[in-house]
């Protein structure tokens, strides 16, 4: 009689506390990620349009041919368009798998297809972000190269030019690294929280699995 009253107890206590079932804890799972991963969307379009707006007005309020010698000017004049394009040809196929993985965590599926679809946003995201920094981090070193190459060094200063560059160079090493790990952790907060949440939801499906 005892142990009865210790599980009617028991009952007691746990019926105020809402009973869901695993395909019920799998829906709000669900639905949780959908609106995650709509979030990493949107954050990539705002980041690329604000992008384009941002290069928009350094190339309207900048002008290349004062700043920058002639050979160099013409080089960059040929290739800049191009690596520009193929830049933002890459920014682009991010995006639209980030709104292929939304659109597939969108749809219903099995716990096991939602946990893999996860995995691979995550994944996706990993590699826009170093995308971003890498990009950054050269456009950044070779900008400070063409300023370097744009000191018109007079004949004083010729001999000791080769050691100029070499600390300028090191300089320049030194900032490139500092603004990739800046860019690296700002990408780290804005995204991380994200797939932090992702991580999580991952767990949880894990354990319904089993």
């Amino acid at each position: 009689m005892e142990e009865l009253d210790l599980l009617k107890k028991h009952w007691k206590k746990n019926e105020n506390f809402p009973k869901f079932s695993k395909d019920e804890i799998q829906h709000i799972i669900h639905k949780r990620s959908s609106s995650i991963v709509k979030w990493i969307f949107y954050i990539s379009v705002i980041e690329f349009a604000l992008g384009i707006v941002g290069s928009f007005f350094i190339t309207s309020f900048i002008s290349k041919e004062e700043m920058i010698p002639n050979k160099i000017y013409e080089k960059m004049d040929t290739y800049s368009p191009i690596i520009t394009i193929l830049f933002y040809m890459v920014l682009v196929y991010f995006i639209f798998n980030f709104y292929k993985m939304y659109r597939k965590i969108a749809v219903d599926s099995s716990t096991r297809e939602l946990m893999k679809n996860i995995l691979k946003t995550r994944k996706i995201v990993n590699k826009y972000i170093v995308f971003n920094v890498v990009v950054v981090m050269i456009s950044f070193m070779v900008g400070g190269i063409i300023g370097m190459l744009s000191i018109d060094h007079s004949d004083d200063l010729k001999v000791n030019a080769l050691l100029f560059n070499g600390i300028l160079s090191a300089i320049l090493l030194v900032m490139s690294c500092v603004l990739a790990l800046f860019i690296w952790l700002f990408y780290r907060i804005i995204y991380g929280l994200l797939l932090k949440k992702l991580d999580k939801n991952y767990q949880e499906l894990k354990k319904i699995d089993l």
